[in-house]
């Protein structure tokens, strides 16, 4: 069916946004299990997008992140990461259709660069 990777990323993408709603809360206990459930539902699936294995590896790693310095490292990575693979008019649909990372990403940083 045309349709069927349509709706696996559907889910994909309503997991990752789970995971950005916990990790915005400050659900750092509830975040690895997130993770992991998200990384096995991938795993069973083909993907067809990058930017989907770029957020979670992210998340991934922002769980093992303890200083400000190491995180403002990893979103400006994501964010370059993002914009480089955003100039396939696939990928751009994933920003378009989802949820636009990039701008949460470019906010994100904004709010941490003001901290430190």
């Amino acid at each position: 069916n045309e349709n069927t990777h349509a709706q696996i990323s559907i889910h994909i993408h309503s997991r990752l946004l789970q995971i950005l709603v916990h990790y915005k809360l400050g659900n750092m206990l509830l975040l690895p299990s997130l993770i992991r459930h998200t990384y096995r539902f991938m795993l069973k699936h083909e993907l067809s997008y990058k930017i989907e294995g770029y957020l979670l590896q992210f998340f991934q790693k922002v769980l093992s992140s303890v200083s400000n310095k190491e995180l403002i490292n990893l979103l400006e990575d994501l964010l370059q990461k993002i914009r480089n693979t955003s100039s396939d008019v696939q990928e751009r649909r994933v920003l378009d259709y989802y949820f636009n990372y990039e701008v949460f990403l470019e906010k994100e940083l904004g709010s941490i660069k003001k901290i430190v």
